[in-house]
């Protein structure tokens, strides 16, 4: 028994023992977690609470919206262009069943169309919004109220860049229409909540919510992309349909959807509707402002040649001739930041901001040029203004035709054909590109034709094989390309 007493006190000491090292084991890695400020995880803490989440009930603001909501019903013509060819298509490639080619002959026809789409009233007098390519070919569109009237609708203006149509509800005199008010797209934010309303799959009249998933998305769709991206169920029909915050204010206007994607939908933001609406009215169409630059991307490689903090701005490849940049000073290489001090992020930016300015406003550019930062004053014109033509050159020179290859690059090197030079163009051509070359893997193609490199002007191989021989190894050379009738900068590190 006492033998037993023993071994059982033993066993309690050791017990013990293990119990303190584990208490003090647990308790200096609580003390070392909570003091390190790089700990590996946190739980929420009292005093920081989670910002409050509401569910939300629609049914009331959709009570309210229904009204001013309609569907439409467009019938019209579209051109479809045949060929001659097409009766023999079955005989094989485009030929004739006698064995000769057949010359093309392209004929125009018009095919019936019928389609249907979204729209919503913007005031009491029935001028309403869609897509432009909802009532695009249309001949005659019919407005549809949820609570069974219809009206005949016409075109007040349309703009097939924006994808914006402005319409107008035929209807009895003295008939007031119930109308949706038009809210601020640049203060919505990722995660808040929104209604989109529409003829989904032309079954009527159907409301679906979400929220916004992203703003200024750039689908590829034009020059002017600057989406709002939403999950709220965007299908066929919808489009033309407004986007609603939950004040009940339309926000955007459902345009496209993501083929192949789920709960992927996208709306032109109303702020953009907003600035060309008056010119609708007044012209029928928009009368874009146009700066006559060319511009590219700023990846980090050229915003270091450049003198750049960060990869922000628009840089200008090429000013056209007599253009609104021109007659300002602007020049190929600098970087556009602000257009009257609103920052430009990218490329994609700066259309926005200036497009759909009135032709003739002046703005202030602030620029980068050589690390130095610099403003100058714009008179925007008319996007339909032609620039003024390049001034014939004058008869070059003959050069001796010698094609040079630098190794380095990875290119071989010719002078411009005469006919070329003839014409005024400078610089020298890439004949062929090495594989595998450091030219090849940054993008210089065969065809190119070389401008600049490191801002200084090459007229021949020569003055190339000079300048590249000076940049030293690791460090970044800047090449100005021209490609057909595009400009680029180029920048990468040579071996």
């Amino acid at each position: 028994m006492k033998t037993n007493n023993i071994f059982l006190t033993n066993i309690c000491k050791a017990l013990a023992t293990m119990s303190a090292v584990a208490v003090l084991g647990f308790g200096s890695w609580t003390l070392w977690a909570g003091s390190d400020p790089l700990q590996l995880y946190h739980v929420r803490p009292e005093n920081k609470p989670t910002p409050a989440v509401r569910a939300y009930d629609y049914s009331k603001l959709v009570k309210h919206l229904k009204p001013s909501v309609f569907n439409l019903q467009v019938e019209g013509q579209r051109i479809a262009n045949t060929s001659s060819r097409d009766m023999f298509r079955f005989f094989g490639e485009e030929g004739s069943p006698f064995g000769f080619r057949m010359p093309r002959r392209v004929r125009p026809r018009a095919i019936p169309m019928r389609s249907s789409g979204s729209g919503f009233v913007i005031n009491a007098e029935g001028y309403a919004l869609t897509n432009h390519h909802v009532i695009k070919g249309a001949k005659k569109i019919t407005v549809q109220f949820d609570d069974g009237r219809e009206y005949p609708a016409t075109i007040v203006g349309k703009s097939k860049v924006i994808d914006l149509a402005l319409l107008k509800i035929k209807a009895p005199k003295g008939t007031k229409f119930s109308y949706t008010y038009l809210g601020d797209s640049e203060t919505i934010q990722m995660g808040d909540a929104v209604l989109a309303m529409g003829n989904a799959r032309g079954l009527g009249l159907t409301v679906t919510a979400g929220i916004v998933s992203a703003k200024g998305r750039f689908i590829g769709s034009g020059s002017y992309d600057n989406y709002i991206q939403t999950d709220a169920a965007i299908n066929h029909g919808n489009s033309g349909g407004p986007l609603f915050n939950i004040k009940g204010e339309v926000i955007g206007i459902n345009t496209a959807i993501l083929r192949g994607g789920r709960g992927i939908g996208f709306a032109i933001p109303i702020n953009q509707v907003r600035r060309i609406l008056p010119q609708l009215k007044k012209y029928g169409k928009v009368r874009r402002a146009k700066l006559g630059v060319m511009i590219q991307k700023i990846t980090p490689t050229l915003a270091k040649s450049f003198g750049l903090k960060k990869a922000r701005g628009a840089l200008v490849a090429k000013v056209m001739r007599g253009s609104a940049a021109a007659r300002a000073g602007i020049q190929p290489g600098d970087v556009i930041t602000h257009v009257n001090g609103k920052k430009v992020k990218d490329q994609r930016h700066l259309p926005l901001l200036i497009a759909f300015l009135k032709p003739g406003t002046k703005v202030t550019l602030t620029i980068v040029r050589d690390g130095k930062v610099r403003k100058q004053t714009a008179k925007l014109a008319n996007w339909d203004s032609n620039d003024t033509p390049v001034a014939s050159a004058p008869e070059p020179p003959k050069q001796e035709k010698k094609d040079t290859s630098i190794k380095r690059l990875g290119v071989t090197i010719g002078v411009l054909p005469q006919k070329q030079l003839k014409a005024g163009k400078k610089g020298i051509e890439v004949l062929s590109v090495k594989p595998g070359s450091i030219a090849e893997k940054n993008g210089i193609r065969r065809g190119d034709i070389i401008l600049k490199i490191d801002r200084k002007a090459v007229k021949t191989p020569q003055d190339a094989q000079r300048i590249i021989s000076g940049i030293g190894p690791s460090d970044v050379a800047l090449f100005l390309i021209q490609r057909g009738e595009d400009s680029l900068f180029l920048a990468f590190t040579l071996p």
